[in-house]
């Protein structure tokens, strides 16, 4: 990304509908977890995510705000000072549900400090196949070598 993609509004499909309960927890109504999914892997920070939430049963189309914090999508919603509970809930809602759709990369990834949702490069499967060939490192000297303490190693 070259930084000139302008922020964009993303409509999640309002037969989507996630459920709010006290703790700001949420369910997803149905199981279009891969449309939904969809729309979050498009999202980049500065986006705006609109979305049905049905809280206290009264669904309702909510817009929320989109930060890319350290790799993970961070939520604020412009009502209630920006860092409300709803927008906290959704935050860890959509990051575990991120997380557990992209586990398979995640564990291939983690180890080289990319974000688990970028796609696997050519330079990542690259590192993988490198770790067969031996490479020669430098050793300890054989036992018959090391002199005098190679008896006091039985303690």
């Amino acid at each position: 990304t070259n930084g000139t993609t302008k922020p964009k509004t993303h409509m999640v499909d309002d037969s989507i509908v996630l459920t709010w309960s006290l703790g700001n927890k949420y369910a997803l109504e149905n199981d279009d977890k891969e449309q939904l999914l969809g729309k979050l892997r498009e999202m980049k920070s500065g986006d705006k995510l609109a979305i049905m939430i049905n809280k206290d049963n009264t669904p309702m189309m909510r817009i929320f705000n989109a930060a890319d914090v350290d790799g993970a999508l961070r939520f604020t919603e412009d009502i209630f000072a920006g860092d409300n509970g709803v927008a906290q809930g959704l935050t860890t809602f959509v990051n575990e549900l991120l997380d557990g759709a992209n586990s398979v990369q995640s564990e291939v990834q983690t180890n080289t400090g990319k974000s688990p949702n970028l796609a696997v490069t050519e330079e990542d499967t690259k590192e993988d196949t490198d770790a067969d060939i031996p490479i020669p490192s430098p050793q300890a000297p054989p036992k018959s070598q090391r002199g005098v303490n190679n008896t006091t190693m039985a303690t």
